[in-house]
């Protein structure tokens, strides 16, 4: 899991897939952030993983991972999530072990309008890993 969570971080630092992204956001870290930083922050987080079967031997791993933008704009909010897939739609992230079979992503909700006026924005994205 350690390795997916640098596969992640790794496509976002990668310069030719997430150039986008990284020019749209002030940060971008797994877990939380910390109070008081600037917008805008995409957060992200495993929600859900296991291990679906195996073939040949081989273990087949899937794991769900959630990306939180949060903006001052529904606008920015909204480019945001555009980037994110755009970097991470349909590729291939790069582990130290193991081969990666896909990145795609399932669903998304809002942009929602928090009370600090603030908004947020959630991708989740279907990871799958084959383990030999």
């Amino acid at each position: 899991m350690i390795e997916m969570l640098e596969a992640v971080y790794s496509q976002y630092s990668d310069e030719d897939v997430s150039a986008d992204l990284r020019g749209l956001v002030t940060n971008f870290r797994f877990g939380q952030a910390a109070a008081g930083q600037e917008l805008p922050i995409v957060v992200y987080n495993i929600i859900a993983g296991s291990t679906d079967y195996t073939i040949d031997n081989a273990q087949m791993d899937s794991y769900t991972l959630q990306f939180s933008v949060f903006s001052e704009t529904y606008i920015a909010a909204m480019t945001i999530y555009g980037a994110i897939n755009s970097a991470y739609q349909n590729k291939a992230l790069t582990y130290s072990s193991g081969s990666p079979l896909l990145c795609r992503r399932e669903a998304m909700t809002g942009p929602v309008k928090l009370d600090d006026a603030s908004y947020q924005v959630t991708t989740d994205f279907l990871i799958m890993t084959h383990l030999e």
